[in-house]
């Protein structure tokens, strides 16, 4: 391959694009890496090259000291960059530890050879925590597609049974919904959608979704459908998630919070760095958001202990009571 000169200035480019400013190469080293590529250069060429590169606009600088070489100023992602795409890549837990392995292969890819190094030394994958179902991708294409053709999806719904065996819920019945949103919410995702039975929205756990299939038949207008018809209007979706703790739904409800300081963290965390905290006394605060009056409300409330009180209103801080008590029995 020694006189294909178009080959030689793309593995060029691709040898350049592992440099930057710390870790420059000379033409003798760029030769050399030139041959893992079976490509044949000499030195002159190589140089004529980059210059080539350089009046196409990518930004293939010289050193100051000419020995050291080139390297390629305008990376397409910085070290950081990268470094957090591979950690989210790593502990997302719907994935598989294949397939996080082979993404984050392509990932490094983009990375220079330090950046490389960077995140080998520095990646943490918990192989425990990864989902086996290979499947998954395949079902979170399919719901991402009808959201986009704006179709109806069908499926049927998993619930895990003795021995954590999948059973079908509802004797294998087939559900079939208009999908409006397919949301990431901690570590897992949820298609929101519309069951053609009623007119509220459902949340189902993609993870838990078994034959799934588009069908040729457009969604319900999100208008129609009583928890989603502000969203646009007077609500974000984001902000219908964050009402919705847990991925609970319910009806949406204002309550008043009487927390400790240590908790703002973690109230502006689940609820927005927009929520107004008004401080009550030299070591707490209090906050307003919109709930949804659910199980899922009080998981995250109990998970706050004596830190967090709901104040209002009376009838929500009474169920919250009971659900407490409940909680209690299983341990007397």
């Amino acid at each position: 391959m020694t006189g294909n000169s178009k080959l030689k200035i793309i593995c060029i480019l691709d040898i350049m694009r592992k440099t930057d400013e710390f870790h420059p190469l000379n033409t003798t080293q760029i030769a050399k890496e030139l041959l893992s590529y079976g490509v044949k250069a000499e030195r002159k060429s190589i140089v004529r090259d980059l210059e080539c590169l350089e009046s196409a606009g990518y930004s293939i600088m010289k050193c100051e000291n000419h020995n050291q070489g080139w390297y390629m100023s305008d990376q397409e992602f910085e070290e950081y960059e990268l470094k957090m795409l591979v950690d989210a890549v790593a502990c997302a837990k719907f994935m598989t530890l294949e397939e996080s392995r082979i993404l984050i292969k392509k990932l490094k890819k983009l990375a220079t050879k330090e950046g490389e190094k960077l995140i080998d030394a520095t990646i943490i994958m918990d192989p425990a925590l990864k989902i086996v179902d290979g499947k998954f991708k395949l079902k979170y294409d399919l719901v991402m597609r009808a959201i986009t053709e704006k179709k109806q999806i069908r499926f049927q719904y998993y619930e895990l049974t003795s021995g954590n065996k999948k059973i079908y819920k509802r004797n294998g019945y087939v559900y079939q919904i208009s999908p409006y949103y397919l949301a990431l919410v901690g570590d897992e995702y949820f298609v929101l959608g519309n069951p053609i039975t009623h007119d509220h929205v459902t949340h189902f756990r993609i993870e838990m979704m078994a034959n799934v299939e588009i069908i040729d038949r457009r969604i319900r207008p999100m208008k129609e459908i009583i928890e989603l018809k502000e969203i646009g209007v007077s609500k974000t979706i984001g902000e219908y998630i964050r009402e919705n703790v847990n991925m609970w739904t319910g009806t949406s409800t204002m309550v008043r919070l009487r927390c400790m300081n240590g908790c703002r963290h973690d109230l502006m965390v689940k609820f927005g760095k927009d929520i107004i905290m008004t401080d009550s006394g030299p070591d707490e605060f209090v906050v307003n958001v919109n709930v949804t009056n659910n199980e899922g409300f009080y998981q995250w409330l109990a998970a706050h202990g004596p830190q967090i009180v709901l104040e209002s209103p009376k009838d929500m801080r009474q169920h919250y009571i009971e659900y407490l008590k409940q909680t209690l029995e299983n341990y007397q």
